[in-house]
C-alpha cells in the first residue's frame, strides 16, 4: 500500500462531510435517528412514518437497497451468497446488491470506496485494515446501536475487541480463523509416542519434534511444519516487534521475541522443520503425511477432509505453553462488518449486521468459514458435534473455541507491512545461517526505525 493514500482518503472525508451537509434532509427521511427520550433510553424515530394498525409501519414495508462489500476465497463468497438470500427471503422489503473482492485486491478497493464517494452500506472488515479508516471517519460508531439493542455481550469475549478503538466500536464480529496445531496419529502411533493434549508445554512441542523427524530426501517425515512469521511477531503475547499505538520498533531488547525468533529458526537449521524453499519441494503441507504436527487454522479444515480423506488420521491440539513467557498466541483474524459513516441506510445496514452475527441460521453457516462469535451457538453441543456428513474426521472444535483466548495484534498493512517484509527475510536469512539472531534483529530494528519515522 502506497503511504499516500491517507491523504487521498483525508481529502476524500472533506468531500463526504460537504456532501452530507448537502443531503441531509434526504438522510432523515431515509435513516432511523437514535434519540434519547427523557429518561435516558433509547428509541427509534423515523421521520414521517405512521402506524400501519398492525404493528408495524410505512417505513418498514418500503423497499430498500443496501450495498454490501466482501472478499474472500471461494468457500467463503459461497457461504455469503447463501446468507444474503436467507436475509432477503426474511426481509421481502429489503434487497442486497453485493461486490465480492478477491483478498489481495479488497484493501485496495475499499480505498477507492471511500475516495470516490461510493463507500458501501455495509462493509466486510478484517481487525487489521480497520484502524486506518476508522481514523479518517470512515465507519460508523456501533456502540449505540448496540447499547440500544442490548446485544454486547451476546459475541464471545474479546471478539469486539480488534474492533474497538478510542472507545468506539467499528464493526460486529461474526466469525474468528483460528490457529491450532494438527497432528498425524499414525505417526505418532508408529513411533510409540502419546498424543499431544490441551496445556502441552513447548519444551514438549520441540522433543515431539525432533523424536517423530526420520528419514531423507523425499522419504522425509518432518517432526513439525511451523507457521509462518507473522505468529512469532508478538508469540507469547508479552511484548510485541512493535508498538502500534506509539508507532515505536521494538525488536531489540525484547527478550520474548528473540526466544521466538530463535527457537523457530533452529528448529529450521536444524532440520525439524522445513524451510519455506523446502515446503515448496515437498509439494504441499500437513496433507501430504510428511509432517507429524503442522500450524494450522481453521480455514484448513475443510480442504482437510477432501484431500486427506481416510489416508491418516489426525486431530488437532492447542498451540503450546512456555513456562517463562506464557501460552503461543497467534495473530487476530476476526472478520466483522461495518456501516459506512455516509451511509443513509444506517438502521437497514445494522439490520442486516444483526442478522448475520446474532442468528444461530446465519452462524451455522458462518462455522464453514471459522469458528461462530455467537456465543450461545459457540458453547452449544450442537455446534461442537455438527460436521458435514462427508467429512471423514471429527476433529476436536472446542480446541479452535479454546484458543480464541489467544489472539494477539495483526497488522499487515502500511508501514507495518514493510516491517513483516524485513522481519520475512531476516527470518529466512537466519534459517539458511546466513547470518545469526543478533544481526537480523539489529537489522530488523534499523529498517523499523527507518520505516516509522
Amino acid at each position: 500500500m502506497h503511504r499516500g493514500w491517507k491523504s487521498l482518503i483525508s481529502l476524500a472525508m472533506a468531500s463526504f462531510l460537504l456532501a452530507g451537509c448537502g443531503s441531509q434532509t434526504g438522510q432523515e427521511q431515509n435513516n432511523a435517528a437514535v434519540s434519547q427520550t427523557k429518561n435516558g433510553e433509547m428509541e427509534e424515530k423515523t421521520a414521517g412514518q405512521k402506524d400501519d394498525g398492525e404493528g408495524g409501519t410505512e417505513a418498514a414495508q418500503e423497499q430498500i437497497t443496501l450495498t454490501f462489500s466482501y472478499w474472500g476465497d471461494k468457500n467463503e463468497l459461497a457461504v455469503k451468497k447463501a446468507l444474503i438470500e436467507d436475509f432477503e427471503a426474511a426481509h421481502p422489503n429489503i434487497k442486497i446488491e453485493a461486490t465480492f473482492t478477491d483478498g489481495v485486491s479488497y484493501h485496495t478497493k475499499l480505498q477507492t470506496f471511500f475516495s470516490s464517494n461510493s463507500a458501501p452500506d455495509v462493509v466486510s472488515i478484517a481487525s487489521d485494515i480497520m484502524y486506518d479508516f476508522a481514523e479518517e471517519g470512515m465507519f460508523e460508531d456501533l456502540t449505540p446501536y448496540m447499547e440500544r439493542d442490548q446485544v454486547a455481550d451476546q459475541w464471545m469475549e474479546g471478539s469486539m475487541d480488534p474492533f474497538t478503538k478510542g472507545g468506539k466500536i467499528y464493526a460486529a464480529p461474526y466469525v474468528s480463523k483460528v490457529f491450532a496445531i494438527a497432528y498425524n496419529k499414525n505417526i505418532f502411533d508408529e513411533a510409540g509416542i502419546a498424543y499431544p493434549e490441551d496445556g502441552w508445554t513447548e519444551e514438549e512441542f520441540v522433543e515431539t519434534a525432533k523424536a517423530l523427524t526420520s528419514g531423507e530426501g523425499v522419504n522425509k517425515i518432518y517432526g513439525t511444519k511451523l507457521g509462518d512469521t507473522n505468529s512469532i511477531r508478538d508469540l507469547y503475547g508479552v511484548e510485541a516487534l512493535y508498538d502500534v499505538t506509539n508507532k515505536v520498533m521494538k525488536a531489540q531488547g525484547n527478550e520474548s521475541f528473540e526466544h521466538a525468533i530463535t527457537l523457530w529458526t533452529d528448529l529450521i537449521r536444524d532440520g525439524y522443520s522445513p524451510s519455506a524453499l523446502e515446503v515448496d519441494s515437498i509439494g504441499g503441507g500437513f496433507e501430504t503425511g510428511k509432517f507429524a504436527t503442522s500450524y494450522c487454522a481453521t480455514w484448513d479444515m475443510n480442504s482437510w477432509e477432501s484431500l486427506i480423506g481416510d489416508s491418516f488420521d489426525w486431530d488437532v491440539v492447542t498451540l503450546p505453553v512456555n513456562e517463562e513467557y506464557g501460552a503461543w498466541t497467534y495473530p487476530a483474524y476476526i472478520d466483522g462488518m461495518a456501516i459506512s459513516a455516509t451511509s443513509e441506510k444506517k438502521e437497514a445496514a445494522w439490520e442486516f449486521i444483526k442478522w448475520n452475527t446474532l442468528s444461530e441460521e446465519s452462524e451455522r453457516k458462518v462455522s464453514q468459514l471459522g469458528v461462530p462469535v455467537l456465543k450461545e451457538y459457540v458453547e452449544s453441543e450442537e455446534y461442537l458435534n455438527d460436521y458435514p456428513d462427508s467429512y471423514t474426521v471429527k476433529y476436536d472444535k472446542g480446541i479452535f473455541v479454546a484458543m480464541m483466548a489467544r489472539v494477539a495484534g495483526q497488522e499487515s498493512l502500511g508501514v507495518w507491512a514493510e516491517i513483516n517484509d524485513e522481519l520475512t527475510k531476516q527470518y529466512n536469512a537466519v534459517s539458511l545461517g546466513e547470518t545469526t539472531v543478533e544481526e537480523a534483529i539489529a537489522a530488523l530494528q534499523v529498517k523499523g526505525d527507518q520505516v516509522l519515522q
